[in-house]
């Protein structure tokens, strides 16, 4: 079985990235590193008053984040983990949108384009 612990994310910023900052320190090299992104990426999720955030430490090993809406405590969170080089974090999420009326489509669109926009990768053609 593995041992997880959560610990949620409160305080100024400055507290807060002490904080990821104090439960990443017994981190393997391997694994503090590439964290450093995820950790800049809690600072500024908790500095939003509509999240909660906790950062979900696994085995003592490795460490990810779980991103809930105060307002709808009810849906499940997002979980965000990073890649081995840290440079890429991915989404873990289970959504279900409603498309009831055309209203609701077009917030569907919105939110699928916005989520595919986030995710690609401009490259800057060469000169």
């Amino acid at each position: 079985m593995i041992s997880i612990h959560k610990t949620l994310l409160s305080g100024s910023p400055e507290g807060i990235r002490q904080q990821v900052e104090k439960l990443a320190r017994h981190l393997g090299h391997r694994d503090y590193l590439p964290g450093t992104w995820l950790r800049e990426l809690a600072v500024d999720l908790a500095s939003h008053d509509d999240l909660s955030v906790s950062v979900v430490t696994y085995e003592g090993k490795s460490q990810g984040l779980e991103v809930v809406l105060m307002g709808a405590p009810h849906c499940d969170g997002i979980m965000i983990d990073h890649n081995k080089t840290g440079d890429q974090c991915q989404l873990t999420l289970e959504r279900w949108v409603w498309l009831n009326d055309e209203p609701a489509v077009v917030n569907a669109v919105s939110l699928i384009r916005s989520v595919l926009n986030a995710s690609a990768r401009v490259i800057e053609p060469r000169a």
